[in-house]
């Protein structure tokens, strides 16, 4: 990859980036009932939290404004691959995945565990929280 707007290179320049990209996303979402996301401001603070840094004021206050009424948290994957995708090495990874779980847990965040079990039946168990949780507005 070439640019220097990496977490790698630039925690800060990346993260606020992030921030900006992220509070554009949900602001496009309107007023729509149910919006899913496949990551979260709070991820962002654990991104620093995990580099042994202090997440800036602007970050956490963002986290701390824009609440999620639930938060999937899928077990830490017993496979563990660099890729492509994957540039951390598995340690950081494990206190990226711990620190996401403690900054949405201090946020008041509702947390559903999800196992590390086959796919169709994570799928099976979010698709039947959401049925659960979200009943009116699936009607």
């Amino acid at each position: 990859m070439k640019g220097s707007l990496l977490p790698w290179l630039n925690r800060d320049a990346f993260q606020k980036e992030m921030l900006k990209i992220q509070l554009k996303k949900r602001e496009s979402c309107g007023d729509k009932k149910l919006v899913f996301s496949d990551t979260s401001i709070a991820a962002g603070v654990a991104y620093y939290l995990a580099d042994n840094l202090e997440a800036p004021n602007e970050i956490w206050k963002s986290a701390k404004e824009n609440k999620y009424d639930l938060v999937f948290i899928l077990d830490f994957p017993k496979v563990y691959e660099n890729d492509i995708v994957r540039k951390e090495t598995r340690e950081k990874s494990e206190r990226v995945h711990k620190h996401i779980r403690e900054v949405n847990k201090k946020l008041n965040h509702k947390i559903i565990e999800i196992p590390a079990i086959n796919v169709e039946s994570r799928v099976k168990m979010i698709e039947e929280t959401i049925k659960e949780e979200f009943q009116g507005l699936l009607d």
